[in-house]
């Protein structure tokens, strides 16, 4: 739910003046005017639209210039050649079927006899390939950095930084013209967060591997918050109105940094190469056995269906678990009062179960789709949260954060809470009158 490099290469325009993070005066500061920046180290950037956080310096560092190793391939061919090649097995697939189909009685038992000769070649080669296809994935596993997990990775750091750069161009010609500008409140303010989490985490190493820039997209209607997995977050002005305070801000923000630091878009991007490549095996098997293209579209379709479920959701929902349980030791450590994720997402939680009310008339869908979801629910992630508040203030504690208040915010909550839910319920019966409210 809640995920940036700035280019160097783009179509956009430059002030003259950038404002960013000086993180050696700790402060705001703009710095060198355009006229007095080397040519080589000009960049372009939306006009005044992002508010740089620079982690090592505030002047504008060659990071902004893109030079890398060379690369064996260039990982767009292999997103690309993934599809053509899914095509591909479809259409070859669907030749071999028809060939067959149209082989008189005689000249089909002539391809089975063949094919029973030569039953152990085609057997070594698919054991040959399945013995590659699993050394490719072992010699490709990596850890993740905090957690320790093993996982796989397809592409290096220098080709992923190459399709995180296109995407940061497309969001950015996406929101052009809904980002609030640098210097605008509400930009500052999610500035200011975020500057607070990476100065109380600069422990891990990965904090100061990233570029890490805020903008602010002026939607109202959209409660939500990404992170590109270099370091650019994105925040809607909706998420910003719906929290209660910076808290609960800074345990959101908190969690789109982890999953920057824990590299998971580098990580969703391998799994679904991994997945690609099982199904475009099952798309063969499906396109050549089926008796007609309508079945084989339907199985397609189905195979598809199927594996997302099986192993695409489940390990995206994974994900954000993780995030969160990382994302709610960086806000301790932060001082921000942890208490409050669980609070903010029970808060989620009664909003949704105030759109089921109005559409069906309870507070849950009368069909469980939360398999297909590629989030935990928000209930879940409530309840996962406040099982973590006891570690992440033994964390915060010593980190030398002051107390925490004594009021606890989830004892709030679940009072405001009843309240909503009773006013709802109240509205829901028609006809009846309550004493109470007689005055």
């Amino acid at each position: 739910m809640l995920t940036n490099r700035i280019l160097c290469c783009s179509r956009l325009f430059f002030q003259s003046n950038v404002l960013i993070f000086c993180t050696r005066q700790r402060s705001f500061s703009t710095i060198l005017s355009w006229n007095r920046i080397s040519k080589n180290n000009r960049f372009k950037i939306i006009q005044n639209r992002l508010i740089r956080y620079e982690n090592k310096s505030y002047l504008l560092l060659p990071k902004c210039s893109i030079h890398t190793t060379p690369r064996r391939y260039n990982p767009i061919i292999s997103v690309i050649a993934r599809q053509v090649l899914k095509v591909a097995t479809m259409f070859t697939a669907r030749a071999i079927r028809k060939w067959y189909q149209n082989l008189p009685k005689e000249r089909r038992k002539i391809v089975f006899a063949w094919l029973a000769k030569h039953k152990l070649k085609f057997l070594s080669l698919f054991i040959l390939l399945s013995l590659s296809l699993l050394y490719y994935y072992e010699s490709h596993l990596q850890e993740t950095p905090i957690t320790q997990r093993k996982r796989f990775i397809a592409f290096t750091p220098e080709q992923f930084r190459l399709l995180n750069r296109i995407e940061l161009e497309t969001k950015l010609n996406e929101f052009s013209n809904r980002l609030l500008p640098g210097d605008h409140s509400t930009t500052r303010r999610v500035a200011k967060v975020v500057k607070q989490l990476i100065e109380a985490n600069r422990d891990i190493k990965h904090i100061d591997e990233h570029d890490w820039t805020v903008s602010v997209i002026d939607d109202p209607k959209i409660m939500n918050a990404f992170v590109l997995p270099s370091g650019n977050i994105f925040v809607f002005s909706g998420l910003l109105s719906f929290c209660d305070n910076d808290h609960q801000l800074g345990i959101i923000l908190a969690h789109e940094i982890s999953h920057a630091i824990l590299a998971h878009g580098i990580e969703l991007a391998s799994h679904a190469h991994i997945v690609d490549l099982l199904f475009i095996g099952l798309l063969g098997f499906v396109w050549m056995f089926f008796p007609t293209d309508t079945i084989a579209a339907i199985g397609s379709f189905i195979s598809k269906l199927v594996m997302n479920i099986m192993m695409e959701t489940p390990y995206s929902k994974m994900l954000e678990t993780e995030a969160d349980e990382v994302g709610i030791n960086l806000a301790a450590k932060s001082c921000f009062d942890i208490r409050e994720a669980s609070v903010f997402w029970s808060k989620m939680a009664f909003m949704e179960q105030s759109s089921m009310m109005e559409m069906f008339g309870q507070p849950e869908s009368p069909v469980n789709l939360d398999f297909l979801n590629t989030h935990p629910s928000h209930k879940e992630r409530s309840k996962n949260l406040d099982r973590l508040v006891d570690d992440a203030i033994i964390c915060r504690s010593k980190s030398g954060c002051p107390p925490l208040p004594n009021m606890d915010p989830r004892i709030r909550a679940r009072i405001s809470d009843q309240q909503k839910m009773n006013e709802t319920f109240r509205k829901e019966l028609q006809g009846i009158f309550h004493i109470k409210d007689l005055e």
